[in-house]
């Protein structure tokens, strides 16, 4: 598909994407991208690899861009047809009013009556957790649980002030506390 100049790419806005690697004149570039659930765009798998092209000539003093981007192969495509848990970001308080990203997903089974729930805890301290598909949270989900993810006081990602302010006094005591709050 050949894009206008002003169109988007077609990735679904719930999707992130990376570019993996570009050749030395940038006009080839390998870019994943991927969603926590299915998505058409990855023929039904929740990522896939797709090429964009792009070149630039010039018209009579202007230049003249054509764009294009293909979808390679996806990077799942076992999972087609199966229902995944869908992760939504939460903004959780603690108890001292400091701000926790969350990640909440659920089983796509909408029949279960308020599900049990199960804290996923990062490694780390410096480390995180990141929104998108992951296979242990949608195994845990397709066996009934919800599964909360924390990114507790000390997690990269969120500046050098989150990190710190998980380090400062006890050792790790805040980080704790923020799951326990959450």
């Amino acid at each position: 598909a050949t894009l206008p100049r002003k169109q988007k790419l077609p990735f679904a806005p719930s999707m992130v994407f990376s570019v993996s690697c570009c050749t030395s004149q940038n006009d080839l570039w390998v870019v994943y991208a991927e969603a926590d659930i299915g998505n058409p765009t990855c023929k039904g798998s929740p990522g896939g690899y797709f090429l964009f092209r792009r070149s630039a000539r010039s018209n009579g003093g202007s230049f003249e861009t054509k764009r294009s981007i293909e979808l390679v192969f996806p990077s799942r495509p076992d999972l087609k047809g199966h229902s995944l848990g869908e992760m939504k970001p939460l903004v959780v308080k603690a108890s001292d009013g400091e701000e926790l990203l969350c990640y909440l997903s659920e089983p796509p089974d909408d029949e279960l009556i308020n599900p049990p729930l199960m804290i996923m805890v990062h490694g780390g301290p410096q480390a995180r957790d990141s929104w998108g598909f992951n296979p242990l949270i949608q195994l845990l989900c397709n066996r009934g649980f919800r599964v909360l993810q924390v990114s507790y006081r000390g997690s990269t990602g969120f500046g050098a002030r989150f990190i710190q302010i998980g380090m400062d006094g006890e050792f790790c005591k805040s980080l704790q506390q923020d799951i326990t709050d959450v």
